[in-house]
């Protein structure tokens, strides 16, 4: 955690992504996808079958890059307008932020820099999570990225506001992989490789 902080307490702003930077996106899966299929696969052999086919799929889809459409593998019609609903809408109540990621926030909240948050992803789903773990109060600001209104890193169209923002300030992009590294280069700021699992 030091070693991380030293490195980014430089900067007069700090741009971080969510999913596996901030939070673990795996640890977040599995708890939901848990869920989701206690709520829609009676049979217990069944349910732990395809719970297990759907987090080493999802694991592959964000290996890939690429979205996979895991859902419609096995669950059809209403059962599939239902996972997509639960995926999107619900969060797991044992989900937490890691302790050290949270320090660093408190940390740099303290040394009043500018915070910002750009993440890709469903709207609901992304805002659900920055509610529940009581983390929205760090950020100056935050972009949820929808790709449909609001087009998805590494473009920096839907992020006007931010350039303003950071315009003659130090800034530093903290993100876990080439979207964001390249979000980073497209806003011409630095990066730093940061990867919570």
């Amino acid at each position: 955690m030091i070693k991380i902080f030293k490195k980014i307490c430089k900067y007069d702003s700090i741009i971080f992504d969510l999913d596996n930077t901030l939070i673990s996106l795996t640890k977040y899966d599995i708890l939901v996808f848990k869920y989701l299929c206690h709520c829609l696969i009676k049979d217990t052999v069944d349910r732990n079958k395809i719970y297990k086919k759907l987090i080493k799929l999802r694991k592959q889809e964000i290996l890939s890059k690429k979205r996979k459409f895991i859902f419609n593998k096995f669950f059809f019609n209403k059962d599939l307008n239902l996972a997509k609903k639960i995926y999107n809408t619900y969060f797991p109540p044992a989900f937490k932020i890691n302790k050290i990621n949270l320090m660093i926030l408190k940390k740099l909240k303290n040394k009043n820099k500018n915070i910002y948050l750009v993440t890709n992803g469903h709207k609901i789903r992304q805002s659900m999570k920055i509610y529940n773990l009581k983390i929205k109060n760090f950020f100056n600001y935050i972009y949820i990225l929808d790709g449909k209104i609001k087009k998805f890193k590494p473009s920096v169209l839907s992020v006007s506001s931010l350039k303003k923002k950071i315009k003659n300030q130090k800034t530093v992009m903290i993100g876990d992989n080439i979207i964001d590294e390249k979000f980073a280069k497209n806003l011409k700021v630095k990066y730093i490789k940061y990867i919570t699992t």
